[in-house]
C-alpha cells in the first residue's frame, strides 16, 4: 500500500460519500493496513484493483454511491453465482443498484471456505 494511492482513495471516497473507518498503522513509515473496518479494506482493495489497467472501462454500481469496474463485478458474480446460482444475472444486479460492500465480504468469506473444503 502506497500513501499517495491511500490518498487518492480517501479522496475518491469522500467525493461520493463512502464514510472510512480508518486507523493508520505504520511499520518503518510506511502505512500497513490502515482501514480497520473490514468493508473499508474491501473497498480499497476492490477500488485499486478496478484501476489496474487490465480492467474495463464499463462501471458497476456498488450501494451507497459507489461503482466499480464491470470486470471486478464480473469475478464477484462469479463466487456469488456458485454459492447462489444465477437466478439474478450481473445485469439484473446492476439494475437493482448492485452490491453492498458487507455482501460482497460475505460472499467472499462463504466462497473461500467452499473452496477450501
Amino acid at each position: 500500500m502506497n500513501e499517495k494511492t491511500m490518498e487518492q482513495f480517501e479522496a475518491w471516497a469522500d467525493e461520493k460519500g463512502f464514510c472510512l473507518d480508518q486507523i493508520f498503522m505504520s511499520t518503518n513509515g510506511v502505512p500497513d493496513n490502515p482501514y480497520e473496518n473490514e468493508d473499508t479494506k474491501l473497498a480499497y482493495e476492490i477500488w485499486c484493483a478496478s484501476r489496474s489497467p487490465s480492467c474495463s472501462t464499463r462501471r458497476f454500481p456498488m450501494q451507497h454511491g459507489l461503482d466499480i469496474d464491470w470486470t471486478t463485478a464480473e469475478k464477484i458474480y462469479a463466487m456469488y453465482s456458485a454459492l447462489y446460482g444465477t437466478s439474478q444475472s450481473l445485469e439484473r444486479l446492476a439494475q437493482r443498484g448492485g452490491f453492498d460492500w458487507k455482501e460482497v465480504e460475505i460472499i467472499q468469506a462463504e466462497y473461500n471456505k467452499r473452496v477450501r473444503r
